[in-house]
């Protein structure tokens, strides 16, 4: 069987954290080690399977790498996001992990 790129069955989006570089803090896609730059910041809906006490969708800050057959949503880790946000445990790939939500959307959910 062949399956092509528009195939439904297949996932559109895997959810993993951003590799942040130690010495020069840049974001790189944990899956090709390309570095993301701003333009692919986005702050896409996140599954509530991978937040700790979250019920439904809500949205975190990310960089897309769009390089890959389906799109990697490479979470960004609280520790770099700006003030803005705040951090919520995540099960990313089977670890935990802090990921950055935005403060309005994180007290909405009652996630802090």
């Amino acid at each position: 069987m062949t399956v092509s790129p528009a195939d439904s069955r297949l996932e559109r989006e895997m959810y993993l954290l951003a590799d942040v570089d130690e010495v020069d803090g840049a974001v790189r896609c944990p899956v090709c080690a390309c570095r993301l730059h701003r333009g692919d910041l986005k702050t896409p809906t996140v599954p509530p399977n991978l937040l700790d006490d979250a019920t439904v969708d809500v949205c975190a800050r990310a960089y897309i790498c769009t390089r890959h057959r389906v799109d990697i949503v490479a979470l960004e880790p609280a520790s770099i996001a700006p003030e803005t946000f705040v951090p919520v445990e995540a099960v990313i790939n089977g670890e935990v992990a802090r990921i950055a939500v935005p403060e309005p959307v994180a007290e909405r959910e009652g996630l802090l």
